[in-house]
Order: C-alpha cells, then sequence, then structure tokens
C-alpha cells in the first residue's frame, strides 16, 4: 500500500490553486482491492478535511487584518477613522 501525493498547480483567471491530485498503487486484481481501495478514500477525506480546516483557520487570523493599512494611514484633518 503506497499513496503518493502530487502538488499541481493550475492557473485560473490570474487565481493561483494549489490542488493536490491523490495517486494510488491499489490494483483492482489485489486481494481485497475493492476495500483497500475504499479504505484509502477514507483516509484520503479525513486528510483533505483537516487541511481545509486549518486553511479556514489561516484566513480568518489573516482576515483580522484586512483594512489595517486602510487604518494605519494619518491625514491631517481628516475625521477619525472606523473602529476595528
Amino acid at each position: 500500500l503506497a499513496l503518493r501525493m502530487v502538488p499541481s498547480v493550475i492557473f485560473y483567471n490570474q487565481l493561483i490553486l494549489l490542488v493536490k491530485i491523490m495517486v494510488s498503487y491499489i490494483s483492482a486484481n489485489q486481494k481485497n482491492g475493492f476495500v483497500l481501495r475504499l479504505q484509502e478514500k477514507e483516509r484520503n477525506r479525513f486528510q483533505e478535511y483537516a487541511e481545509m480546516l486549518v486553511s479556514q483557520e489561516a484566513i480568518e487570523r489573516a482576515s483580522q487584518f484586512k483594512g489595517a493599512r486602510q487604518h494605519a494611514r494619518i491625514i491631517r484633518g481628516a475625521p477619525a477613522p472606523a473602529p476595528l
């Protein structure tokens, strides 16, 4: 049982997506091949879900700083900036 992760980059409308392609070496002719493949797919789903949660947390952390550049500018005589 061997599983290899192959990172691929897809450029779509100037948006860069990093896609992981799961490559399986389990053969259909292998003993219990169908069951092994189902187990492998389930492991892949768990791994992808965990990675998705990590990505969402990173996006939420980064979004806390959204608009910080605009708030950091000081313009004399300008009204006070809106609270963050």
